[in-house]
């Protein structure tokens, strides 16, 4: 599906990087020294109260492990804590952390706040932007196969300040 296909897949893999960083609250997307895609984003609140880190989005150099055009989240559980929350249909959600923390880059259709952090660790993005972040990182999603609802692998470099 062209909606869907790979940007610049002439682009060697370890050419693309992505840069976010919290105290600016943006998100550089790089192929080789080259910016060719830069945005406002919203990354996770920093909240000293909520042991190790809050719920700040975690600094360290990762890389895009699984891909999915679209993704039930939340943080559900029965004792009825104030800060639950489910969000069906987060779209173009690329996990990039530790494998089973869910952080990740996703669009965010509940709020308009972008330059602001806003969320759980995860990083927001305009779901437009988000779309198109999806179809440049690797691993690549593939168009021609809808069996398939993640793609996981070795994946585009992802680096939070």
């Amino acid at each position: 599906d062209e909606e869907i296909e790979p940007l610049s897949p002439d682009v060697p893999p370890g050419e693309k990087r992505i840069e976010i960083s919290r105290a600016m609250q943006t998100l550089k997307a790089y192929e080789g020294n080259q910016i060719v895609f830069e945005t406002q984003v919203s990354t996770g609140i920093p909240d000293p109260d909520i042991p190790p880190k809050g719920r700040n989005t975690p600094p360290g150099k990762w890389r895009v492990y699984s891909k999915m055009p679209t993704k039930h989240m939340g943080n559900v559980d029965l004792t009825g804590a104030p800060d639950v929350y489910t969000l069906p249909g987060v779209p173009w959600t690329m996990f990039f952390h530790e494998l089973h923390t869910g952080v990740a880059m996703h669009g965010a259709y509940w709020h308009d706040n972008y330059g602001v952090p806003m969320s759980h660790g995860c990083v927001n993005i305009k779901p437009d932007e988000a779309k198109w972040l999806f179809r440049w990182t690797t691993p690549v999603w593939p168009p021609q196969d809808w069996r398939w609802w993640e793609r996981t692998g070795y994946g585009t470099v992802v680096i939070v300040t």
